[in-house]
């Protein structure tokens, strides 16, 4: 299972901090951060890093990446994706 990781992320920050920041429903970042949350839009993932100060790949964990390929080849995924966003945002 992939999780993202907003409470290592955070820090010592709030969901609330995260919300405000962002623009993000509390409930939304809240449904974010359990490990029932099934999907993400870029638009959100491209928020929350922005606040964060981190890239995409730093976002997750999960079992099987656990491995530094497997850890290597998912970061290498969202550098990818997070390029496209970027370059198709204007």
């Amino acid at each position: 299972m992939v999780t993202l990781r907003l409470d290592d992320l955070l820090g010592d920050r709030s969901y609330y901090w995260l919300a405000q920041e962002t623009g993000i429903a509390y409930s939304t970042i809240r449904r974010l951060a359990s490990p029932k949350s099934e999907r993400i839009y870029y638009t959100t993932l491209d928020k929350l890093c922005d606040a964060l100060e981190c890239t995409p790949g730093d976002c997750w964990q999960g079992s099987q990446f656990q491995n530094a390929n497997g850890l290597e080849r998912l970061r290498a995924t969202l550098r990818r994706l997070s390029d496209q966003v970027n370059s198709s945002k204007y």
